[in-house]
Formats: C-alpha cells, structure tokens, sequence
C-alpha cells in the first residue's frame, strides 16, 4: 500500500512503475482527455453514449432495489464494451483531489490496493488518478450511487470505458461504430435528451 499524502494526494515516490506504460497507452487512446467521464465525455463526445439507470431519469437511488438496478445495469454494460473492445482483467481507476477539496481522498479509501497512477491539473485542484485491480465492486458503486466516489472501469488495454455516476453510466467506446451498436443494444436505458445528457 502506497503511503498517501492528505486527501487523494500522493508522493512521485508512490506511483507504480507501470505509471509511465499505463499512461503512454491511455494518452494514445484517448488523447487530450484524463481518465474520468467528464473529461472524456468532453474530448470524445463521438465515443460515448449516456445511460439512465434509475426510471424517470431519477439521481437518487432511494431502495435497495433501486441499487441492485444500479449494479445489474453497470455490470451488462461493462461486459458489453469487454466483449466489444477486449477483456481482461478488469481496472478500476479511481479519481480523487487533493486536500484543497472537501472530497478529497474519497475514492482512494475505497481502493484497498491502489497503485498511484497519474496527476492532472484542475481548475480548483489538482485530480489524482488511482488505479487497483479485480476489486470488489459492491461498495465502490455504492459510493458513486451516494455521491462519494469517482471512478472509471475499463481493463488493461483501455481501449473502453464505463463511468458509473449517481443516476447513470457514460460509456466510451474505440470507436463511433462500436459505440452506436451499443447505444442500440441498450436503447431502453438510453438518455432522451438531445444532447445526450
């Protein structure tokens, strides 16, 4: 376990050594963007597609049933961006900032091997990006229900990702093609909104 700084911070001494792999595989992937859904949402719109997972478009995920529609949900759509894009074990990358932000430190706390990836400058703070391997999902997406973690799910190759928030999931995908057919596949879940929000 790495030796964090307050908050989400961390040491340069603390990143992984595969830091510098994981990052030259991402940046030539998803270029200009951090591995969060805000930032991909923004830099590759044409790769990503927006799912509702509560009805009415509902942000609160207010009974036990509601959470396990949340989890079911989360879980096809990462095996469907594995099938359509690779596999492998899966990554989950999580997003924190520094002690700055009331939230800071969040995700990290959540990841009981997380392995200091990457730092990215912020408007108000800097974000730090976390990464751990084949975690226990259950009380991950229980925060990012709650409001109290960011994450993206993806796998080794990062060719695809799945950024579950409070009231629904970003999917991005390598390429406009594969993201339409999976906008089909799940067009039930899928945002009415124009913009896709």
């Amino acid at each position: 376990m790495h030796a964090s700084l307050p908050g989400g911070a961390f040491a340069p001494t603390d990143v992984d050594p595969r830091a510098a792999e994981w990052s030259a595989r991402w940046d030539r992937l998803w270029p200009d963007a951090e591995p969060s859904g805000p930032s991909l949402r923004t830099v590759h719109p044409d790769r990503w597609v927006r799912f509702h997972t509560l009805p009415g478009a509902a942000r609160v995920a207010q009974t036990p049933a509601d959470r396990a529609r949340v989890a079911r949900i989360v879980d096809e759509l990462c095996d469907a961006a594995r099938a359509a894009s690779g596999d492998g074990p899966l990554l989950v990358v999580g997003e924190d900032w520094d002690a700055a932000d009331g939230a800071g430190g969040w995700t990290r706390n959540l990841l009981p091997g997380a392995r200091a990836w990457r730092v990215a400058d912020g408007a108000d703070a800097p974000a730090y990006f976390w990464v751990d391997v084949d975690v226990d999902l259950e009380p991950i997406l229980a925060a990012v229900i709650d409001d109290r973690a960011a994450v993206l799910l993806t796998d080794a190759g990062m060719r695809w990702g799945v950024a579950p928030y409070d009231g629904g999931v970003d999917v991005f995908l390598p390429d406009a093609e594969t993201r339409a057919a999976l906008a089909e596949r799940f067009s039930a879940w899928r945002s009415p909104r124009p913009d896709g929000l």
